[in-house]
């Protein structure tokens, strides 16, 4: 990763070290806990489907993991959030126009990595991965949207986190697969495998927004709903018809979540059934993703660190 940014110019190059948590060549581990899922998906794909990574398979990696976080980077500065596991975001600390064309120079330097490998697949992963990061752009344009549209449904949702999260892990795996010459029923079961891992990530990541520990994950308590987004336990507990929900929605049509009445809002998610509701459909998907990793039917070892990858991204407290 650190070759592939040193790629960047220097001005950008600064901003990109910033983010990942490099300082005057010290390694800031506070700032990257919890990444790496994404290349370790494409390297355990590629083991499942063919044996030893190759050159493709590492340079896969290294494209997905820009492209998070070039995703990362935008999002911040949509979102206006202006701290990440208890760092400031590229956008706060070097200003809004620098983090758009940092993150833009990600996104075009991850291409460039693909485009260093074999000739005769560079195509075909670039396919794999740019498909991806159109679905992600319309996941984050909806995400957006949600906060302002009066109903969302849970299968809104659903669609919704299918762009934001799931394209990029169905696409992680899927760029794995390709270059580990997987079968086209292995490669379309490590997809599915990818996609429903990405919905019970976000899943189990919108319940932590809401009912995590600030001290463990790093985040403000009551962020989202602060800023009215209609995540998966606030869509549960509206669409619910129960009496809490039918409350939590209309607070949410008048935009009257202040900090001092965000413990009774957050109550009246848990009572409306937003968290019973959320957490059991991470587990459907959860189950979902297993069966598919099942029919993958590649090397054992390579499946059982994806299981182990699976249950990593669910059963977590951050």
């Amino acid at each position: 990763m650190r070759a592939a940014v040193a790629r960047l110019p220097d001005l950008l190059s600064k901003g990109a070290a910033f983010h990942f948590g490099w300082h005057d060549g010290e390694h800031n581990l506070s700032g990257v806990r919890g990444k790496m899922i994404r290349p370790a998906l494409v390297l355990s794909a590629a083991r499942l489907a063919g044996g030893e990574p190759t050159d493709d398979t590492l340079r896969a990696g290294v494209a997905v993991e820009l492209v998070h976080n070039f995703s990362l980077v935008h999002d911040d500065l949509v979102d206006e959030d202006r701290m990440r596991h208890r760092r400031p975001t590229v956008w706060a600390q070097f200003g809004s126009a620098y983090a758009v064309q940092l993150g833009d120079a990600m996104l075009a330097l991850a291409n460039l990595v693909l485009m260093r490998g074999a000739q005769g697949t560079t195509t075909e992963l670039c396919a794999e991965l740019n498909s991806a990061v159109m679905a992600l752009c319309v996941g984050q344009v909806l995400d957006v949207e949600f906060e302002t549209r009066p109903f969302v449904s849970t299968d809104d949702y659903l669609e919704m986190v299918t762009g934001k999260t799931a394209a990029l892990l169905s696409a992680s795996c899927g760029l794995g697969a390709l270059t580990g010459s997987s079968s086209p029923a292995q490669l379309s079961a490590l997809r599915q495998f990818g996609h429903h891992m990405g919905l019970a990530f976000q899943l189990t990541d919108d319940l932590l927004g809401i009912f995590g520990d600030p001290a463990v994950t790093g985040k403000p308590v009551g962020a989202d709903l602060l800023r009215y987004k209609k995540t998966m336990p606030v869509v549960a507990a509206t669409c619910s018809g129960s009496a809490a929900g039918d409350e939590l929605r209309e607070i949410y049509q008048r935009r009257a979540i202040t900090r001092d009445r965000l413990e009774g809002v957050i109550e009246l998610v848990a009572c409306a059934g937003g968290r019973e509701r959320t957490e059991a459909e991470a587990v459907k998907q959860y189950d979902l993703a297993l069966r598919c990793l099942d029919e993958a039917d590649g090397n054992a070892d390579a499946t059982a660190e994806l299981r182990d990858l699976a249950a990593l991204m669910i059963k977590r407290d951050r």
